[in-house]
């Protein structure tokens, strides 16, 4: 109640206070930033093999699980791996641990070691 009175009492004051308020607003809103995702540079990897007439099953056996292992073992720094199997298709989208490397450089890492397997896979 202390404030009611307040304004009361010294009228100029607050009026000119309000304005303060909502002139300060005004331009702290257009001061700021309107990205409202942050760039955050996380190198995202996406293999994709493409065989027509192998079901998900045999892509997933003769594929996927082949160049999941390999990719492990042979490239440094994977952090996590998601895979998909689709009759013809296989995908695997690897991250690394790290969010300093470059997508181009953990592109060729992952395209030198990912070849290898599927010529294997693919009979060649």
């Amino acid at each position: 109640m202390w404030i009611v009175q307040l304004a009361l009492r010294r009228t100029y004051t607050s009026v000119v206070m309000a304005l303060a308020i909502v002139v300060l607003a005004g331009v702290v809103i257009l001061r700021m930033p309107e990205d409202i995702f942050p760039e955050i540079d996380i190198p995202v990897v996406t293999v994709v093999w493409a065989y027509s007439g192998m079901t998900a099953r045999e892509v997933e056996e003769r594929i996927i699980l082949i160049n999941e292992r390999i990719l492990t073992s042979t490239v440094s720094d994977v952090e996590h791996i998601e895979s998909t199997s689709l009759p013809g298709i296989g995908v695997i989208r690897p991250r690394t641990a790290r969010a300093s490397r470059r997508p181009n450089t953990c592109s060729g890492r992952w395209r030198t070691r990912s070849a290898t397997p599927s010529r294997r896979a693919s009979g060649k």
